[in-house]
């Protein structure tokens, strides 16, 4: 069955910001301090990449800079990743940009950064090419997954970031990917796709199986994964959960909530926070808004 209305409902809150926080250029990634408790102001903290700029950790309770990473390259001019995330313990930054990683301690701010190349050189023909858009790290197994938008996936330990296991290649270039909770399931996202695919890292010599979703798209078109549920919005304004305790099923149910695409929805206890909108031409109608959902429960078919 469908959400029914009363289990869907549109919370009346105050949406109006508490903090702004501005970058000199265009943002390419952030990643939330992995045990960010609102209660532990210490705790609440963010990373941002953005263009030409340091890698920014802001804290989210004055607004205030807390430190600053910076890459910098042969020329001494700064890189930007495109691709963040803190390791699963939050010491360390892991970074993603063209043909390389880096990480930094997190309780050492400034350019005292380890490089990771992900090729030998610029005319190798091994290794993983490309800028790197997406990041996972499992603790559990000792991994990190690195997508590219050269349509890659590689596996790496995180102890010796030699390269452990190589996805079939892709139709376009990644950009989202996520272990499950256990670290025997890979989630992946691509541009232009009309589904998120599930890899069984025992076996991946094809996907597990493939949640449908609305994305011809080259906007990022983010996933949440939870403990229960993978949940996404897609181009046409719905919002789905799928249950990932039975895979073989592909139990799944949605709720049609706008017109618009849904780049990004994220479930936090009983509250769905949606966000909708896409890049369009002034003259046509179309709905951009952040809007927030109370889910008293989710019956699945």
């Amino acid at each position: 069955m469908l959400f029914e209305t009363q289990n869907f409902l549109i919370k009346d809150v105050d949406t109006n910001s508490t903090l702004t926080y501005k970058e000199p250029e265009s943002i390419y990634d952030m990643c939330w301090y992995p045990f960010m408790n609102s209660n532990d102001p210490s705790s609440c903290c963010f990373a941002v990449s953005s263009k030409d700029q340091p890698i920014h950790l802001w804290d989210a309770y004055n607004g205030s800079l807390r430190a600053s990473y910076a890459l910098i390259d042969h020329r001494e001019r700064f890189v930007a990743p495109n691709s963040l995330c803190f390791t699963p313990d939050g010491t360390k930054i892991l970074c993603g940009y063209f043909n390389s990683l880096a990480y930094f301690d997190v309780l050492t701010p400034g350019s005292d950064y380890t490089h990771i190349p992900l090729i030998a050189s610029r005319k190798s023909i091994d290794g993983q090419k490309g800028i790197v858009s997406a990041l996972s790290v499992c603790q559990t197994r000792g991994l990190i997954a690195v997508g590219t938008y050269s349509k890659t996936i590689f596996l790496y330990d995180m102890e010796t970031f030699e390269p452990v296991l190589m996805l079939p290649e892709f139709q376009s270039g990644l950009t989202q990917i996520e272990f499950s909770h256990d670290g025997n399931f890979l989630f992946t996202a691509s541009r232009c796709d009309d589904s998120i695919k599930v890899w069984d890292l025992r076996n991946c010599d094809e996907p597990l199986l493939e949640f449908p979703r609305k994305g011809m798209i080259n906007q990022r078109l983010y996933f949440q994964l939870t403990s229960d549920y993978l949940i996404t919005g897609d181009t046409d304004g719905t919002v789905s959960f799928y249950d990932i305790n039975c895979l073989e099923t592909g139990r799944m149910v949605n709720k049609k909530i706008g017109r618009d695409s849904i780049p990004a929805a994220k479930l936090f206890g009983d509250l769905l926070v949606t966000c909708q909108g896409s890049r369009c031409f002034e003259d046509e109608e179309v709905e951009k808004n952040i809007s927030m959902w109370t889910i008293k429960n989710i019956n699945f078919e």
